[in-house]
């Protein structure tokens, strides 16, 4: 008799298998990936800071209509900008200076690294 002997052959078969379901698993994946962030229709970035207003840049592909959150690392929430006051709906491509309205007795001028931190819109930071 000729061939490979029975524990060569199981491992051979143990190897396709296992290869074979990375590959279904890599493939199927790319069908239903979730998005890292599920709001990255709606995304600003902060171009300048002068302390008391701060020029706001929608990257996004939907309207930036929303409140977004202002959080300083040692402090915590400090203030919001409103994206969502009179002529302050951002579409997409267009800047808008916008007030910062400090909370929780934050004074301005805000100085320091701040980070946009909140469900609305992709984390981004700044520094003023």
């Amino acid at each position: 008799m000729k061939g490979i002997s029975p524990v060569v052959a199981e491992v051979l078969l143990i190897a396709i298998v296992v290869t074979t379901s990375i590959g279904i698993w890599y493939w199927m994946g790319s069908f239903t990936q979730v998005p890292v962030n599920p709001n990255n229709y709606i995304s600003v970035t902060v171009t300048n800071c002068n302390g008391t207003h701060v020029l706001v840049r929608n990257v996004g592909v939907e309207e930036a209509n929303k409140q977004a959150t202002i959080f300083k690392k040692d402090i915590g929430i400090v203030g919001y900008i409103d994206l969502n006051a009179t002529n302050r709906r951002l579409t997409s491509g267009n800047s808008s200076y916008v007030e910062i309205v400090p909370t929780g007795g934050a004074v301005l001028p805000f100085s320091g690294t701040f980070l946009i931190t909140d469900r609305n819109y992709q984390e981004y930071p700044f520094v003023c």
